[in-house]
């Protein structure tokens, strides 16, 4: 049990009034931010690290320095660039000439890291190597180079930002990463009357004086000073028993987290939850935390440390990348790494920057020209546009299907290009890894109306000849028709090492065959009747399509590709779900 001393309630009225002079400076400053601000010095008193997430041109670098010259902290920024190496971060030793001695040593070059703020922007432009060097520096506040420790300055702050719209090109941070930061911040555009102050501040030419609230050991103090804040109980409780909600194991845990999640939050959450309402607790100029502080922190702390989707949202959100990265490295303009320096590398490759840096010679790999590209290929023929005791039409479940494999494909890094057909290619776009390329997806999807005849198997050929070898093959389609051309086909498109996933969508009625009667069956593709009696064909036509599914299963097992079944009134998540556990061989 935390006891109160003088010097506690003498820190805790100094941070109460420094709270409201940061709050009123930076609001000067920064317009429209206040749950931003709120949320950063939470983190900061509470010896966190924080992801802030939000477009470009939202003032986060202005936020972090001017917060720095409040406090009287050392400010430095680092831009992640894909051609950043890890001792551009730390420092590195540098080749030092004695002028007097004409003798050569290294002596250490502290890189930007060795700050009390660090602004690290756009932190998933780097590899995941230089990523690490921070997010180690972040977890131990040392650093390690030339074979010593140097410790960091206190206190230390890292507010990392990513960029939510472009992820092209990127290195979404893991999950063991993720979870160094303490929160995510979430920041948003102003309002139109915020964004109307933001423009008449900015415009004009008067600057803002900025006066110091706090010192460097004062904040230090005041970090200790909110760990012995006290917490009752029944506060414990409510937040170990919030956590344990979100695992779907846990019997507590409501049905939609054990229909929907993976895996919940851990223990780091519940002492993230704790240490923030302490913060906030004393930044508000109480020295006991409640229940209000508690769920004040709960959903900034959720955005990382929160619940894990079976569909893997958040981590097709940027956290899927490399699954089938090449291990080659090739000439493409993509910047993979770099390496030491190797008797019959080409010099054009030498990085001369490097070393000039480090008197050490480095070459620049970069990514082999041969991401995996994604085709979704969806039947929009005749066929498609039937409807029986389904919800919708076999079209409707189709371009749904076809565009959440689409999204889930990029997300993860993956670039996915849409060919629709029916007697031959309608649409074709090609890949791309953006949103604006997943809205003129979905746009023409939805403009497109089934109709016409098919020939499948032949159609499928024709779209092989056009792609690239190595590919990822999403089929939306029936599949009905001649399920040994279709089978050809698959295994024209393994030969040429693509990988191949169908998705088959069904009507219940069409696996059934529940009519009776004299029935007048009339073909959605060419327009041809066909005149039976219901009862009589009932048990042929469903030997016959038993044993093209079992055709289709066995082939698509043997050829290595995959196979699902979707009728349109099943769930269609769980084949989403194995699309992005891995499909294909």
């Amino acid at each position: 049990m935390s006891t109160k001393t003088d010097e506690d309630v003498r820190l805790a009225e100094k941070l109460r009034e420094a709270h409201a002079s940061i709050k009123s400076q930076l609001g000067r400053i920064i317009i429209g931010q206040d749950a931003v601000i709120e949320e950063l010095l939470t983190a900061l008193f509470a010896s966190g690290h924080c992801l802030l997430v939000g477009v470009p041109g939202l003032a986060k670098t202005l936020l972090l320095s001017s917060l720095s010259r409040i406090l009287d902290l050392h400010f430095s920024r680092i831009q992640f660039t894909p051609d950043l190496m890890p001792s551009d971060i730390t420092g590195s030793e540098i080749l030092h000439e004695d002028p007097a001695t004409r003798q050569r040593i290294f002596k250490f070059q502290q890189g930007p890291v060795f700050s009390n703020f660090v602004l690290a922007d756009e932190i998933n432009r780097t590899p995941p190597k230089t990523q690490a060097a921070l997010l180690q520096a972040m977890q131990e506040r040392q650093v390690t180079a030339g074979g010593q420790t140097r410790s960091l300055p206190e206190p230390f702050f890292v507010m990392a930002t990513q960029n939510p719209i472009e992820q092209e090109g990127t290195y979404p941070l893991p999950e063991a990463q993720l979870d160094r930061f303490f929160l995510q911040i979430a920041i948003d555009y102003p309002s139109k009357e915020e964004e109307q102050r933001i423009v008449v501040e900015t415009t004009g030419s008067r600057a803002v004086a900025l006066e110091k609230a706090l010192t460097g050991p004062e904040v230090l103090k005041l970090q200790e000073t909110v760990r012995k804040v006290p917490v009752s109980a029944g506060v414990v409780d409510e937040a170990v028993s919030l956590v344990r909600s979100t695992r779907p194991q846990d019997p507590s845990s409501p049905d939609f987290v054990k229909k929907w999640v993976s895996w919940g939050a851990g223990p780091r959450a519940s002492q993230a939850l704790i240490l923030g309402a302490k913060a906030h607790a004393l930044l508000c100029g109480r020295f006991a935390a409640d229940r209000e502080d508690l769920r004040r922190l709960a959903k900034p702390i959720a955005r990382l440390k929160g619940l894990r989707f079976d569909l893997r949202r958040h981590r097709a959100e940027g956290h899927l990348g490399g699954r089938h990265s090449s291990a080659r490295r090739g000439f493409s303009q993509e910047f993979a790494e770099h390496r030491a320096y190797a008797p019959g590398d080409e010099l054009k490759g030498i990085d001369w920057k490097v070393y000039a840096r480090t008197d050490r010679l480095y070459v620049k790999d970069n990514h082999e020209e041969k991401s995996l590209k994604t085709y979704v290929l969806a039947d929009a023929s005749g066929s498609m546009g039937y409807r029986g005791r389904g919800p919708e039409t076999k079209w409707e479940s189709a371009r749904r299907l076809a565009l959440c494999a689409a999204w889930l494909v990029a997300e993860q890094g993956d670039a996915a290009g849409l060919v629709t057909f029916d007697v031959a290619p309608r649409d074709f776009i090609p890949p791309r890894r953006s949103r604006e390329h997943l809205e003129l997806m979905d746009e023409r999807l939805f403009a497109t109306a089934p109709g016409g005849e098919t020939d499948l198997g032949s159609v499928l050929a024709r779209v092989a000849e056009g792609l690239p070898r190595s590919s990822l093959i999403i089929l939306v389609s029936d599949m009905l028709g001649d399920a040994g051309r279709v089978i050809e086909t698959v295994r024209a498109f393994r030969a040429r090492r693509h990988r191949v996933y169908a998705l088959q969508v069904l009507d219940p009625e069409e696996r059934d065959f529940g009519l009776d009667g004299p029935l007048a069956v009339e073909s959605l593709e060419d327009g041809s009747e066909l005149r039976v009696e219901g009862a009589l064909v009932r048990a042929a036509y469903r030997e016959a399509f038993e044993r093209q599914q079992r055709l289709y299963t066995a082939s698509f097992h043997r050829l290595g590709a995959r196979h699902e079944v979707l009728y349109t009134d099943m769930p269609w998540e769980p084949a989403l779900t194995r699309l992005v556990a891995g499909p294909g061989a």
